[in-house]
């Protein structure tokens, strides 16, 4: 704290403004404004000397920045307004932030007025500090302000000391219950400041990790996380760099004295800290134990493929046989009997559909597909997509366009599942385009991927059909739709097989104007 200016002369030079703010910049620029009409100012470079200042100099008005050091602008007026012997003194809370909330809380904390910095308008910073400076004076006339005399100096720091034990004790309580809310949480959590030094460790986070609290907190976190999550990459890291306020990924981790050999499946999320002023203060990490989740959908993945890999020889075996008797290899039979056989054969066909989706979807969800990369031209997988399915075009007197570009269409793929959607797509436009309808087909080349697109004049989709269209089992379309069968499993293996090519798959669709399914992937990508 420094007296900055004292004019003995004029009346308005015993007028003493105290000025806190920790910026010099703004400090000397309020100081010359203020000095230049005849203050006396003082300045305080944060909150525990502007307190100081408040009883040693008792000026007749305070200009209070709110972001402060050691204790901020709101605390600082909240302390002075709550003692009797310094509640009078104005203070005016004088702060570049222009936002309603810190008009609010101002005047919460009992600051007299609230003034956004601006330099280009002296006046008006003369004109209010006039105001209460008259204010002040007038109270101080009229009344015998109780307090400390300026010179019973222990006596000011034992009233300061009082006020910053309140301070203290409040803080303190504050602190406990973010610390009892911490560590009631049921996932670990995990926060780190700008140097990614741990400052906040729950007890969950040490259960999860097996880490100890003592053992984290006021390392860095790559110190503490070396061998999990800070194996491959840091987190904290990627979310400081990455431009984004939050990243949530689902990550596995390797552990000590974990089960499923020490690893821990886990949904990550990553959250930047800000502080009043938006600057970034740390990150927050909350990592929530999914592992018996992933055991049990393992568990219900296997069961899927092994009871569909099952039923897979004996469904053949019923196809074969009904397809022989139809045949006739087994001797003549008759209409009933041919219309029967023809129910197990069609159904038989059906139900290995059905489980070949499963299996393919089991492999894809549990990692275990492995794609066969090779040169594919999607043209030429696109003509003989629409020669499977010549006869029920024609059969529905259904009109087909294609819209592709000039020349080879080559792609990095594995060129049976790119098929596969193809034929996915291709089927449900058939199956659900009516009578005289039509499909387009079309393919756009980008510079680093392919995107096609297979669209019918069908009876379309509702929004929120469209939410889950791509989950399993979900037949979208209307009673009348249902009739025409299907496994309920062609989206969800079209989405599998292009997002296991690094693309993605959507819909855009309104009921009554048709579907429109799209795809796009890689041009190139490169086999694990």
């Amino acid at each position: 704290m420094q007296e900055k200016y004292r004019d003995g002369e004029t009346e308005m030079s015993q007028s003493k403004i105290l000025i806190a703010d920790d910026s010099p910049t703004v400090r000397n620029m309020l100081s010359s404004i203020l000095q230049g009409a005849g203050y006396v100012t003082l300045t305080a470079s944060n909150g525990i000397e502007a307190i100081e200042a408040a009883y040693l100099e008792r000026p007749d008005t305070i200009l209070l920045d709110i972001f402060m050091p050691k204790v901020n602008g709101y605390q600082v007026c909240r302390l002075l307004k709550d003692d009797v012997s310094v509640c009078d003194i104005p203070v005016i809370i004088l702060t570049s932030a222009e936002g309603k909330t810190e008009k609010f809380w101002s005047l919460e904390t009992g600051a007299d007025e609230f003034m956004v910095k601006d330099f280009n308008t002296p006046k008006t910073i003369l004109k209010t500090v006039k105001k209460f400076v008259a204010r002040y004076s007038k109270i101080k006339s009229d009344v015998d302000i109780p307090g400390v005399s300026l010179s019973d100096p222990i006596e000011i720091l034992s009233k300061l000391s009082a006020l910053l034990d309140k301070h203290l004790y409040s803080s303190t309580l504050e602190r406990l219950k973010v610390e009892t809310i911490l560590s009631s949480l049921a996932e670990g959590l995990v926060v780190v400041d700008e140097e990614r030094t741990i400052t906040s460790y729950n007890p969950i986070m040490a259960q999860m990790t097996t880490i100890p609290v003592k053992n984290a907190l006021g390392k860095k976190c790559c110190d503490v996380f070396s061998g999990s999550l800070c194996k491959d990459a840091c987190y904290f890291y990627d979310v400081f760099t990455s431009g984004k306020d939050a990243i949530d990924v689902e990550v596995e981790f390797k552990f000590a004295q974990r089960r499923r050999n020490g690893i821990m499946s886990a949904l990550l999320s990553v959250s930047l800290l800000r502080d009043d002023e938006r600057k970034l203060v740390g990150a927050v990490c909350v990592l929530k134990d999914i592992t018996k989740i992933k055991e049990a959908e393992q568990i219900k993945a296997d069961f899927i493929s092994m009871a569909t890999h099952e039923l897979k020889t004996p469904l053949s075996i019923i196809k074969a046989s009904a397809g022989n008797v139809l045949d006739g290899v087994v001797g003549e039979i008759n209409k009933p009997q041919r219309e029967c056989l023809e129910i197990i054969k069609n159904t038989s066909d059906r139900l290995l559909d059905l489980t070949s989706d499963l299996l393919d979807l089991s492999k894809f969800e549990s990692g275990l597909y492995e794609l066969t990369i090779e040169d594919v031209d999607v043209g030429s997988i696109i003509q003989r997509c629409l020669s499977d399915f010549e006869v029920l075009i024609k059969q529905k007197k259904i009109k087909v366009s294609s819209l592709l570009p000039k020349g080879l269409l080559k792609i990095s793929a594995d060129f049976n599942k790119v098929e596969q959607v193809m034929i996915n797509l291709v089927s449900n436009a058939v199956k659900f385009t009516p009578e005289g309808g039509e499909i387009k087909i079309e393919v756009e080349e980008k510079k680093d991927f392919l995107e096609c697109s297979v669209s019918d004049t069908g009876p379309g989709i509702s929004d929120d059909a469209k939410a889950d269209i791509f989950d399993k089992f979900k037949q979208i379309y209307d009673k009348q739709a249902r009739q025409k069968g299907g496994t309920g499993l062609g989206l969800s293996v079209v989405k599998a097989i292009v997002q296991a090519h690094k693309g993605e798959v959507w819909v855009e669709s309104e009921i009554g104007k048709g579907s429109k399914f799209v795809f796009k992937i890689p041009k190139r990508i490169v086999k694990k």
